[in-house]
């Protein structure tokens, strides 16, 4: 029980962690204009997609599960920060992240089933 808890954690973790540093970077260093939605979803789709693979890989068993779990809690996050108006301290309009709340569980689970198909 303890090592799926944590395999969710270190995949939270991931997508969090490279999510916020590269929203702090664009914002700071100008390397993509906030108009650019379009290249933000698919920097946060990726991180998910790693974040599911972590969950996969770290998972005791059944890893596409696990991928799926935290898909889900992201989906909940998101939804979250949406609904209290926390989107506000970081990157985007309401739109995206309620786009990036819909894609959340088939990116996780696209990470969740690139561990199960090459498992490295």
């Amino acid at each position: 029980m303890s090592r799926s808890i944590l395999a969710v954690l270190l995949g939270l973790a991931a997508i969090v962690l490279l999510s916020i540093g590269t929203n702090i970077l664009v914002r700071t260093g100008r390397i993509l204009h906030q108009q650019h939605f379009a290249a933000v979803l698919v920097y946060r789709s990726a991180y998910t997609v790693f974040g599911g693979y972590i969950a996969a890989r770290f998972a005791p068993s059944r890893p596409v599960g696990h991928a799926l779990l935290l898909g889900a809690i992201e989906c909940v996050l998101v939804s979250l920060t949406v609904t209290w108006s926390i989107s506000m301290l970081f990157f985007g309009a309401d739109w995206y992240h309620y786009v990036l709340a819909v894609m959340a569980l088939p990116s996780a689970w696209v990470g969740g089933a690139l561990y199960r198909k090459f498992g490295l």
